[in-house]
C-alpha cells in the first residue's frame, strides 16, 4: 500500500490536514470542553460507562484490576492488545503509540482511546482495516520523526521513551527500584526491559533473544556506570540503571534519524513551508557547528601531538 502524504490523513467523506501538535479529529462535532463536561466523546459515552467501550479496550480493563484501579493503560498493555475482528491493529508500533499518548506522560488513557477506536471503525468501514493500519502506521511514522527531526527533538523523544519504561506497571509492581547502597540512581526492573524486547521485536528482527538483550544492556551498565552497578553482584539482579535506556534510546533515535535522512526525509514535514524552511536552516547551522567542533578538535590534537 502506497502511504498517505505526510501532511495529511484519510477519515471517510473528507481528507483532514493534520499539523504539528495535532491529532485525527474525531466525529461527533463535541468541542474538547464539552467533552470534558462529560459528554459523549466520539459517538460513545463517556469513560464512566465500561459497557459501552469497544470490546478489545473493554476485555484489558475488566481482566487486570490495576488497570481499573489506576485508571489509564502503561506500554505492557498497549502491546498485549491481540488485534481481532473487532479490532484488527497491531498496538506494538513505537510511532503508534506516540502518536496515542497526546500527553506525552508514558500513559494512555481511556478518552484518547475511545476516540481512537472510533475514528478506526469509521475508516476501516471505508478504506478496509489493511488499508487504515498501512496509512495510521504511515502518519505515526511521520509523528515520530517530526518529534526527532525537531530542534532539541533527540532530548524530547528520550524523555518520552524514558516515561514510557517508567510507567510500566508490572501487575502492580513499580518498573523501577533503587538500591539502599545508591539511593539517587535509579534501577530499571527486567520486566520492562522484556516489554521493549517485545515491543521493538527485537528477537523476530534482529535474532537476538531476550536474555541476550538484557546481557547487552547489563554489559554497557558494568562498563558506563561501573560505580554503581556490578552485573555479578546478586542485589543487581534483574535491574540495570535507568542511564543504560537513556544510552539505548539516544543510539535508537540517530539510527531513526539517519535512515530517514538517506530516504529524502527532512525536518518538520509536518508543518508549513514556513515553519520548514526556519528548520532546515537552523538544521544546516547544528551541522556547521559540528563540523566546526570537529576540526577545532582535530586541531588541538594535532598540536597536542606537535
Amino acid at each position: 500500500h502506497r502511504p498517505p502524504r505526510p501532511d495529511y490523513f484519510f477519515v471517510p467523506a473528507r481528507r483532514v490536514h493534520l499539523r504539528v501538535g495535532e491529532q485525527p479529529p474525531m466525529s461527533g462535532g463535541a468541542s474538547g470542553s464539552a467533552r470534558t463536561a462529560g459528554s459523549r466523546i466520539g459517538g460513545y459515552p463517556p469513560p464512566n460507562a465500561p459497557e459501552h467501550w469497544p470490546e478489545w479496550l473493554r476485555e484489558v480493563w475488566d481482566n487486570d484490576k490495576y488497570i481499573r484501579k489506576r485508571k489509564y493503560l502503561v506500554l505492557q498493555d498497549m502491546i498485549q492488545v491481540q488485534p481481532s475482528r473487532d479490532f484488527s491493529i497491531d498496538l506494538a508500533h513505537l510511532g503508534l503509540l506516540l502518536t496515542l499518548d497526546r500527553r506525552r506522560d508514558g500513559r494512555f488513557h481511556v478518552d484518547e482511546l475511545i476516540e481512537f477506536h472510533k475514528l478506526y471503525t469509521q475508516s476501516a468501514s471505508t478504506h478496509g482495516t489493511v488499508e487504515f493500519q498501512s496509512q495510521f502506521q504511515a502518519f505515526a511514522t511521520m509523528q515520530l520523526w517530526d518529534m526527532v527531526s525537531a530542534e532539541n527533538g533527540e532530548d524530547d523523544f528520550v524523555k518520552w521513551f524514558l516515561r514510557l519504561l517508567t510507567e510500566n506497571m508490572e501487575s502492580g509492581h513499580p518498573p523501577v527500584k533503587t538500591i539502599k547502597d545508591h539511593p539517587k540512581v535509579v534501577y530499571l526492573r527486567s520486566g520492562s526491559i522484556k516489554t521493549l524486547h517485545d515491543l521493538l521485536s527485537v528477537q523476530r528482527v534482529f535474532g537476538v533473544d531476550y536474555q541476550s538483550f538484557y546481557n547487552l544492556l547489563a554489559q554497557v551498565a558494568a562498563e558506563e556506570y561501573s560505580e554503581h552497578y556490578d552485573a555479578t553482584a546478586e542485589k543487581y539482579t534483574d535491574v540495570v540503571p535507568l542511564e543504560t535506556l537513556e544510552i539505548f534510546a539516544r543510539a535508537f533515535v540517530r539510527g531513526f534519524c539517519s535512515i530517514m535522512t538517506e530516504l529524502g526525509f527532512e525536518p518538520g514535514m509536518l508543518k508549513s513551508p514556513e515553519e520548514r524552511a526556519v528548520l532546515i536552516a537552523k538544521k544546516a547551522e547544528r551541522e556547521k557547528r559540528a563540523r566546526e567542533e570537529r576540526e577545532k578538535k582535530r586541531r588541538e590534537e594535532e598540536e597536542k601531538r606537535k
